[in-house]
């Protein structure tokens, strides 16, 4: 898990690597209100933007394995929670299709996710994001970069 925001990752991994790539594309967003939809970046890279994502109180967690997931909210704030996935016990098995595996975190880490910092997570990083950081904050803008393992 990287936890930083995407200056700093594009200084670490380059602007050719996909880490790069997708902070290149969010320098290239401008004031605009965030449009939703689905598209796709070389080298395989897919871009989820989600303006108005609904936030929850709880959830569970959730891991993939073919995909690095990028997270990165544009306009308000969002918990995440984060566990090794060693420490996680699965509630439903591995969906080859939907490259998702649900499961219930013994242990965890609660990042604040806000505007101008992005959370990397791989495949042994259980996440479970979306999360309301309190009462006020019931939606929010949010990309989503889904970068294939490499």
């Amino acid at each position: 898990m990287i936890y930083t925001s995407p200056d700093k990752l594009l200084r670490i991994f380059g602007p050719e690597s996909p880490f790069g790539r997708c902070c290149l594309y969010l320098s290239r967003l401008d004031t605009e209100p965030l449009a939703a939809g689905e598209k796709e970046l070389p080298g395989g890279i897919r871009v989820i933007q989600k303006p108005g994502d609904p936030l929850k109180r709880e959830g569970r967690c959730e891991a993939h394995r073919k995909y690095i997931d990028i997270q990165l909210v544009t306009k308000g704030e969002e918990l995440v929670k984060a566990a090794p996935l060693d420490a996680c016990a699965v509630l439903e098995e591995y969906d080859p299709a939907g490259d998702i595996e649900w499961l219930a975190a013994r242990e965890e880490y609660t990042l604040l996710l806000k505007p101008g910092r992005l959370l990397v997570l791989f495949p042994w990083d259980a996440h479970m994001p979306s999360l309301m950081p309190d009462p006020e904050h019931t939606r929010t803008d949010k990309i989503i970069f889904k970068v294939p393992l490499f």
